[in-house]
Formats: structure tokens, sequence, C-alpha cells
């Protein structure tokens, strides 16, 4: 896969020194931004060690890349975050015991994020308030969720009332690089196409640029001309913070790389498919993505037997289109269309299926198993509950209609 970086930095128009740090390397394919905190010289070290830690590693992730992200190899794309995941907490270690020496008595920290390219693919690893956004055709997403007392309250409105200007706390972070023994990693990953563009920024861009306004940037400019423009806009707006502005642009996926088959779903089809089902509809991107990690596509015909009773229970089936009866004793229980999900029952309760589900039209499932699940629920509880307690809530409705239907 062929890639070329751009990157320009700034201290800004009130900052006396530059404490974002960045890493770019197209040839290898490995990528970084780092924003330090932690004064006047602390956050410089804290950012300026994170940073060379990656470049010291660049050549052991390409070749975890090449070992590892190959076609759709599932263990080979889990090695692939462990390794990320593994390092970033390396970084954190070494951060934080920089900052436990008496020349930083109020410890240090930075933000990182991390890319990779792998095989028609890019690893992300996020820490902080730092963003990735992934651009194609026009279009911008937003890969990385802000770690921020802000974006903490817009995930637990029952908070609000106890602070009611929000807004206030945009730049407290709730997690970082080196403020603590231990940091919580999110990682992504996002199949590529050629054109596609990443954009890798620090906050002192986004507290002036929302993501509408970059993606009007980048219909009108490419390379270097787009991220001078960028930066300019932001200085221009105020300028109050460092900013880095990286842009990664994919331009050739090499007949080696990871080709997926034409019928299957790439990470931003299954994140569109995610956002049309009732389960899923109060999720951002980034937590979508985080659960695309785990669903699968899987194509059905009318008259096909997905799910037998009395088989082992393998997961939950979402319906992208066509139908699907769950049926008992060949009593029609329901009929679930585009949109809706069946198999919850089974997640929460006895280990073999209940029911048959059958296909009544040609169409197409997301499927997540029970273990994917589990996962998703452990390496981030928060995005897990939320799923959980919106699966209990259908689970509970269903219930409820059976015993309506059986009185």
């Amino acid at each position: 896969m062929l890639a070329q970086g751009w990157v320009r930095s700034d201290k800004g128009r009130v900052r006396e020194s530059n404490q974002d740090r960045y890493y770019c390397d197209g040839d290898v394919g490995v990528f970084a931004v780092a924003d330090g905190m932690g004064g006047r010289a602390g956050g410089e070290v804290a950012s300026e060690r994170a940073v060379r830690l990656v470049e010291e590693a660049a050549m052991e992730f390409r070749a975890l890349a090449d070992a590892h992200a190959v076609g759709e190899d599932e263990a080979g794309r889990e090695a692939m975050f462990e390794a990320l995941t593994r390092f970033m907490h390396r970084v954190n270690t070494e951060v934080y015991q920089l900052g436990n020496q008496p020349a930083y008595p109020g410890g240090i920290g930075t933000t990182l994020d991390l890319v990779v390219l792998g095989a028609g693919v890019a690893y992300v690893a996020h820490v902080g308030d730092s963003r990735v956004y992934l651009m194609r055709e026009g279009a911008i997403y937003r890969i990385t969720r802000d770690h921020t007392f802000e974006q903490h309250l817009r995930d637990h409105p029952e908070l609000r009332a106890h602070y009611p200007d929000a807004a206030r706390y945009t730049h407290v972070l709730t997690r970082c690089i080196g403020s603590a023994p231990h940091v919580e990693v999110d990682t992504a990953l996002v199949e590529l196409e050629e054109g596609d563009r990443i954009l890798m920024c620090s906050d002192g861009l986004t507290r002036y640029l929302s993501g509408a306004e970059i993606a009007t940037f980048e219909r009108h400019a490419r390379g270097e001309a787009l991220v001078k423009g960028l930066l300019e806009a932001s200085l221009s707006r105020g300028g109050r913070d460092n900013v880095t502005a990286m842009v990664v642009e994919i331009s050739e996926i090499e007949a080696g790389d990871f080709q997926r088959h034409p019928t299957r779903r790439d990470s931003l089809d299954k994140v569109e498919l995610l956002r049309g089902l009732e389960l899923f509809e109060e999720l951002d991107v980034p937590e979508l993505l985080k659960v695309v990690r785990y669903v699968y596509v899987r194509e059905f015909r009318a008259g096909e037997q997905l799910v037998r009773r009395g088989d082992e229970v393998d997961g939950l089936y979402l319906i992208v289109s066509g139908e699907v009866s769950v049926r008992l004793a060949g009593r029609e229980l329901n009929r679930v269309k585009a949109g809706g999900y069946f198999g919850e029952l089974a997640l929460f309760g006895e280990p073999v299926r209940s029911a048959d589900a059958c296909g009544e039209e040609d169409g197409e499932a997301l499927f997540l198993s029970r273990d994917h699940l589990r996962e998703l629920v452990t390496e981030d509880p928060a995005l897990g509950n939320k799923v959980l307690l919106r699966l209990l809530a259908g689970a509970s409705r269903l219930l409820q209609e059976i015993a309506g239907a059986s009185a």
C-alpha cells in the first residue's frame, strides 16, 4: 500500500513554545501525533518521549503489520491490536516515571494517537483528545472519541444538572499518557480504499474547526495545501493553543495487499448499517467502529434455516435486509424485518436455542457472537453496558409479546 504524509505544526498565537510532537513516515506506514501537558517544559518532555518511542518501534510495527494483517484473518488482527495496546501501555509507564521526577512536581502527560497501515487497513490506537479522521469522497468520519470531561458529561446526562456549563470542561482530560500508572487505550480498525485520506491533529485544530468545516477544506485542497489551509484557519480564529495537522493519503492499494471480496461490507459500510438499527441508534461513529470490530456479515436465502431449536447458542442476528420468522413448534412467535434483531434471549439464558429461525425473504444479517459481545463489554464497559441495556429492554418487550400471544 502506497501512502504519503504531509504535516505542519505551530506554537500558535499565545503559547511561548510548541509542546506538540509528531512522527510521519509514509514509507514505513507509521504516523503519530502527541500533545504534551504539564507545565512549561513538562509537556514537551512527555510528547517528545512518546513520539521518540513510536519512532524506535516503527519498524517493529511494520513487521507486525506485514505478518498479521492478511485478508480477513481475525486472529492476526487481534494480535495487532494487542501489540499496539501493549506499546501504548509501555509509553504510559515511561512517561509516568519521568513525571515522578522532582523536576515535575505536578507530573506530566501527553495525548497520543498512533496509526499503523497494514495490508489495506489502518490500525488506530488512541488516548486523549487529539483526533483521527477518515476522509473519503468528500465525506469525513471521526474515528476517535475525545477522552474529556465534556464527553463524559455527554455520555452521562444524569450528571449534567451538576455541571450546567459543560463547555467549560472541553479540555479537561479524563485519560492521557503519563498521568497514572495505567491507562485505558482505545483501538480501531478501518479498511481503506485508494484515495482515502487520514487526518491526525491536536485539539489546537479541532477547537476552531468542526468536522464539516474540515471536510470543506478537504474538498478543495490536497497534500501540503490542505495541511497549510487547516493550520492557517485555526490560527486566524484565535490560535490560543499549539496546533498540529497531519494528512496521510492512500494513493495505491497494491495487488499483494488485502482486497475485500466485492460483496463483503467494509468498516464504514458496516457503520452505516449499524446506524440504521434501533439497537445502535444512540452510538456515535467511534463507538460503532468498536462494535464493527466484532460483527460479521451473513447472507441468507428464503427458506434457509438460520437457527434450529436445540442448537448451541452462537450469538445475535441483526437484520439488515429481508425478513426472518422466529417459530416454536411450527407457530410463528415473531417476524423480524430490516432494522430488527433476534437471539437476544439466548444471550442471557440457556446455552441452547429455544426456537427456530427461518429466512422468509433473501436478506443480509450482521452477526455478533456471544463471545465477542463479552469481549466488547470487557474492553469498553461503558459502551458494552449501553448495548446490554438496550438488549435487555428489547428482551423484556419480546417476553411481554410472547406472554400476550400465549394468553
